[in-house]
């Protein structure tokens, strides 16, 4: 009997203390339920969707970040659908430290320096710690139309060009402006890139560091003979499955001009490659 009462009176005073919430709860703020943990898995996914990587919005188009590490040309798969003219820009920064020292032990040799003034030929120079010139990239990349899409490259700060400059930019076409049978089909494995760009010789320009942006590279700055260069040209992409063929042709030379006509002359590559990955 005692038991009885006991869980009488308790719920009477858990009656009571809920009454105010009940009352509350049918006011204004009736339509907005608190959480539940039935809401909680809801709340979870959605924060695991949430990615710092930037959405790719231009078609055919290799990713500069971490996405790009041991891809190599552009793909031929559109990536993305198009969805009108897009504008992207991306940007790149490194800072370097470096720490070195440097001695040798040959005889000194006497002589003269620009001004004239006496100094020891064979001593090096005096260096020791620091932090090098820091780098930038600013990428600009436009799609025009489905398949067809320009890019700009250019420096903000490197270590040969302390303003900014522009490294070059081309248009690339990966499906036919024109909308034929025929066109389709062949733009369907061939790729067009023209313009002044970095010039596809080997695979080791992909995995080199260009100027601010590094990420793509495992090392501390590039081989000793770098293939590396920029033109004005074009090159032609024929592609089916893991294999790849290449032809192109540039002006010579890695600056624009008329002058001097007898030192330029047209430049031809090709390039073959295979890639199942």
């Amino acid at each position: 009997m005692r038991n009885q009462k006991t869980l009488l009176l308790s719920s009477l005073l858990a009656l009571l203390v809920a009454a105010p919430a009940i009352a509350q709860g049918s006011g204004d703020n009736a339509a907005s339920p608190r959480p539940t943990e039935n809401s909680q898995p809801s709340a979870i996914a959605a924060e695991a969707e949430i990615s710092t990587q930037p959405a790719i919005g231009v078609q055919y188009f290799r990713p500069a970040d971490q996405r790009g590490l041991n891809m190599f040309e552009a793909p031929k798969q559109a990536g993305v659908p198009y969805q009108g003219f897009r504008l992207d820009w991306g940007a790149a920064f490194t800072q370097q430290f470096q720490n070195l020292s440097h001695s040798n032990t040959a005889a000194p040799r006497p002589g003269k320096d620009a001004q004239g003034n006496d100094v020891n030929l064979n001593q090096l120079a005096d260096i020791g710690w620091g932090f090098n010139l820091a780098t930038a990239n600013l990428n600009v990349n436009a799609q025009l139309a489905p398949g067809i899409r320009v890019a700009l490259e250019s420096y903000m700060s490197s270590r040969h060009h302390n303003e900014f400059w522009v490294k070059g930019g081309y248009l690339q076409i990966d499906e036919s402006p024109i909308n034929h049978p025929a066109l389709n089909t062949l733009m369907q494995y061939v790729t067009v890139k023209a313009g002044m760009f970095e010039l596809n010789y080997g695979d080791a320009h992909f995995r080199r560091s260009d100027n601010g942006n590094t990420i793509h590279n495992p090392f501390v700055e590039n081989y000793i003979l770098d293939s590396f260069n920029t033109e004005i040209g074009a090159e032609v992409y024929a592609r089916t499955g893991p294999w790849l063929a290449m032809v192109g042709m540039t002006d010579g030379v890695n600056k624009g001009g008329v002058t001097t006509p007898d030192l330029r002359g047209p430049a031809y590559l090709a390039k073959l490659g295979y890639d199942s990955q």
